[in-house]
């Protein structure tokens, strides 16, 4: 679930044992003090959970990773596939990039930047990170490190 306001996002089906067979959707309701408006929700294929909390922008888009036959009890990496997708504030698709595997961790983002990490090691980045705080000529290696729990 993310929080921006008064509004919040969240999706479904992220859980061990959740059907493959069912439809799972994403949501955004706004919360009040007399209880909750649903704003939107977008549905997603049958079997596709999303796993991680999405990530919304200040213009009230939102960026979440949806993952299709995950599930973490099981060593079926092969099978899966993964998508990165972006709505816009009325919860219509504006973007989706397909992953070569299930995408069960958090939309991060920087300046000018989107990236996500599938299962199998995959790097989906999106924009160009501008330098905030060094000159150009600083130029880092970056690490990246993941593990899966068996």
């Amino acid at each position: 679930m993310s929080v921006y306001g008064r509004t919040v996002v969240f999706g479904t089906g992220g859980v061990t044992g959740a059907s493959n067979q069912q439809q799972y959707a994403l949501y955004k309701v706004k919360v009040s003090s007399e209880g909750g408006t649903l704003l939107w929700r977008f549905p997603l294929e049958t079997g596709t959970k999303v796993w991680a909390p999405p990530l919304l922008d200040s213009q009230g888009n939102v960026l979440f990773t949806a993952s299709q036959n995950y599930d973490p009890l099981l060593d079926n990496l092969g099978q899966t596939s993964g998508h990165l997708l972006a709505l816009n504030k009325e919860g219509e698709k504006i973007s989706e990039h397909d992953a070569d595997a299930a995408i069960v961790g958090r939309v991060a983002s920087s300046a000018g930047l989107v990236a996500t990490v599938a299962l199998s090691g995959e790097v989906k980045q999106f924009g160009t990170a501008s330098r905030l705080t060094e000159p150009a000529e600083n130029i880092g290696s970056v690490r990246i490190l993941s593990w899966r729990q068996r």
